[in-house]
């Protein structure tokens, strides 16, 4: 309806951090933000992301459903963009406690 469209971007080969590079390529003019998910409650470089969204001016929005209760350096995730969405399905981590995972 808004006429929005989603430009999925890969992940680093071994890992479940994004390929910084291709995130990059796929912000152009028409870029309102970026929607940051953590997969399977895994921390993951979101000052990084944030440094590219800020450089691009674009908004953050940040998927916290799979990683409730996770810290990046004594910050939640969540906390870090403009925005938080939090899915409440089977799929989502958010009925369980909050994890102990911290990234430094």
């Amino acid at each position: 309806r808004a006429g929005l469209r989603i430009k999925l971007v890969d992940f680093e080969e071994g890992s479940f951090n994004y390929d910084y590079r291709s995130l990059e390529q796929a912000i152009n003019h028409k870029t309102l933000a970026i929607l940051l998910v953590y997969p399977f409650s895994l921390s993951i470089n979101v000052k990084r992301i944030k440094q590219i969204a800020n450089n691009h001016k674009v908004y953050l929005i940040e998927d916290a459903a799979q990683a409730m209760g996770v810290k990046i350096d004594d910050q939640y995730v969540g906390t870090f963009g403009e925005g938080i969405k939090i899915r409440l399905s089977p799929s989502n981590s958010v009925s369980r406690p909050p994890l102990k995972k911290k990234v430094t």
